[in-house]
């Protein structure tokens, strides 16, 4: 399994954020994932790079022209 992370929404809810490869994020998205008793909902979570300097995409500041 990759890197993840987890945190805690205003509204009390736990979310997990995981990074796994192409095949299994396409079978996860396809089936309700249960985890314990709780069946959970699956969402892809992409965040773009964003440049602190011009405001651009897919670029850091520290690369910025």
């Amino acid at each position: 399994m990759g890197t993840y992370f987890k945190y805690k929404t205003k509204n009390e809810r736990h979310n997990i954020v995981m990074e796994v490869g192409t095949q299994i994020r396409k079978q996860i998205l396809q089936i309700n994932l249960k985890f314990l008793w709780v069946i959970c909902n699956v969402a892809n979570y992409i965040i773009p790079s964003r440049c602190y300097k011009c405001t651009q995409y897919n670029h850091k500041h520290t690369k910025c022209k």
